[in-house]
């Protein structure tokens, strides 16, 4: 598809209220919190930063960029930021990087010591080449958090994206190995009204339906 007919695509998506294009920090940790991940983002990237020195954050479908932006300021200049969107952000100052393509299109960062995407690669799909780029993008003792969305979403729509059933079993084939490109890989299907365990923890925060994907590469 045209970078331009793909980005009036996602106007549509934004417009319907199917992809949230301003996303906060706390929405983040929401979103964690539903992959089993407690420990809020500033703090996972403040360990980042105590032990290395820096913590390199790639957003997948970063929209504005607002939440990696407040995570800056909660962490500090240690921190770089790093988006990819298909929409220009509104304020270029937003993120320290920041690549305006169709993700499939563009090289992505490499030692990326956290990558999150959250309900944007349901639109983006091909996961058998996307979802190996983005483990090979971690650095060691890197993390992943990526949440997909099932192809039917509730209130009676259906908004399937890039999703199809060839995607959704290659999740499942996921959901039964153990390493991808040398990182652990953790995959859990959440039916609605349900909350993901894949880190086994016990959860509070009601989570949507969809798949949680956690790659956690070796230091």
């Amino acid at each position: 598809m045209p970078p331009e007919k793909s980005a009036n695509k996602y106007l549509e998506r934004y417009a319907q209220g199917v992809i949230l294009r301003d996303q906060t920090l706390k929405q983040y940790n929401t979103f964690l919190q539903n992959l089993g991940e407690h420990t809020p983002l500033e703090k996972i990237a403040g360990e980042y930063v105590h032990t290395k020195g820096v913590c390199r954050i790639f957003d997948i479908g970063c929209g504005n960029g607002q939440a990696l932006h407040e995570l800056k300021q909660h962490v500090g200049s240690l921190v770089h930021t790093i988006g990819v969107d298909l929409l220009p952000l509104a304020d270029a100052s937003m993120l320290d990087e920041f690549i305006q393509a169709n993700v499939h299109d563009a090289p992505l960062p490499r030692d990326c010591d956290i990558i999150v995407s959250f309900r944007a690669l349901h639109e983006m799909g091909n996961f058998s080449i996307l979802l190996p780029r983005i483990a090979r993008a971690l650095a060691r003792g890197g993390r992943a958090y990526l949440w997909i969305r099932f192809r039917d979403t509730q209130g009676g729509h259906a908004f399937e994206g890039e999703m199809s059933a060839n995607e959704e079993k290659y999740l499942e084939k996921l959901s039964e190995i153990s390493n991808l490109e040398g990182c652990r890989v953790l995959v859990e299907k959440v039916p609605v009204e349900e909350t993901p365990s894949p880190a086994r923890h016990t959860h509070t925060t009601p989570a949507a339906a969809g798949y949680v994907v956690l790659f956690m590469r070796p230091r």
